[in-house]
C-alpha cells in the first residue's frame, strides 16, 4: 500500500482511513452493516496516535486494541 521507501504516519494512515470509510460506504450500505466497523489495531505508533484516535472517533468507527502480549495471539503457535 505504501511506496518502496515511504515509511506510515499518523496523517498518511488517516487518509488511508478516510479512502477506506469511502469504499466501505459504497460496497456496504448501513442497513446492511448496523452493526459498523470494529477495527483491530497494533500498538504501533501511528494507529495509537491522538490524530489517529480523534480520526476514527470522527469516522464513528470502534477500535479493538491489541493487548501488548497474548500468549493465544502468539506468531510461534
Amino acid at each position: 500500500m505504501l511506496p518502496h521507501g515511504q515509511t506510515l504516519n499518523s496523517d498518511l494512515y488517516c487518509q488511508q482511513l478516510d479512502r477506506l470509510k469511502l469504499a466501505i460506504d459504497q460496497k456496504v450500505p448501513e442497513s446492511v452493516n448496523s452493526r459498523g466497523v470494529v477495527y483491530h489495531q497494533d500498538n504501533i505508533r501511528p494507529q495509537t496516535s491522538v490524530v489517529t484516535r480523534q480520526k476514527l472517533w470522527e469516522l464513528g468507527r470502534e477500535v479493538l486494541m491489541h493487548p501488548p502480549y497474548s500468549p493465544d495471539l502468539a506468531p510461534s503457535d
